[in-house]
């Protein structure tokens, strides 16, 4: 989840940010 190359604010279009809200979701990080 945290490993895709996404930045913070983009986690909405991570799979994982669908599910996850974008404060749990570190992705970029």
């Amino acid at each position: 989840m945290e490993k895709l190359p996404a930045p913070a604010g983009n986690a909405v279009q991570t799979p994982a940010g669908k599910r996850t809200p974008l404060q749990i979701t570190p992705a970029g990080r």
